[in-house]
């Protein structure tokens, strides 16, 4: 998990590339990333998956944001335990038009 959008600093990318010469196994990245710097990732084997948490909250339409190049929302931290709707399931959808 890389926590930069929780302040902390991220991973660097040289623990990445040690990591992966030592774990064999499946390496899923939770983080903040852009998309470009996680497309880099996986192009360069240091990362297996990409998981997002927060960008999903937001963007229920996440996969077809980033297949299409659209901008994401921006989730709202402070209704993450409003028991509402509000925050969790009211985000719009992306639309071209």
């Amino acid at each position: 998990m890389d926590q930069t959008s929780r302040g902390s600093s991220s991973i660097p990318l040289d623990f990445l590339h040690k990591l992966r010469n030592h774990f064999l196994g499946t390496l899923v990245l939770a983080s903040s990333k852009t998309q470009d710097r996680v497309e880099q990732f996986l192009n360069d084997g240091l990362i297996d998956i990409a998981a997002f948490g927060e960008p999903f909250i937001a963007n229920l339409d996440l996969v077809e944001r980033l297949r299409n190049g659209c901008p994401l929302l921006k989730p709202d931290r402070a209704l993450y335990c409003d028991r509402g709707a509000q925050g969790y399931t009211d985000y719009s959808a992306y639309s071209i038009n």
